[in-house]
């Protein structure tokens, strides 16, 4: 049986291609992947769960969001 695949948020990041403080929201979404454990370091989650649920998202936007005019 393989193993499966951990991230921590910075992955999660890498992953959705966006900053590691929109990763943090996404993961607080009530429809994100549940963490498989909680670390000191913070919570880690199957990489192919997080996959999955990103395949199903409209597509994210990377960088920062443009300020608006004044």
């Amino acid at each position: 049986m393989d193993s499966p695949r951990l991230v921590g948020l910075a992955e999660v990041a890498e992953l959705l291609n966006v900053s590691k403080r929109s990763a943090s929201r996404y993961t607080h979404r009530p429809d994100f992947p549940e963490p498989v454990a909680r670390l000191a370091a913070g919570p880690i989650w199957d990489a192919a769960e997080v996959e999955a649920w990103a395949a199903k998202q409209p597509p994210f936007r990377a960088g920062r969001p443009r300020r608006r005019p004044i």
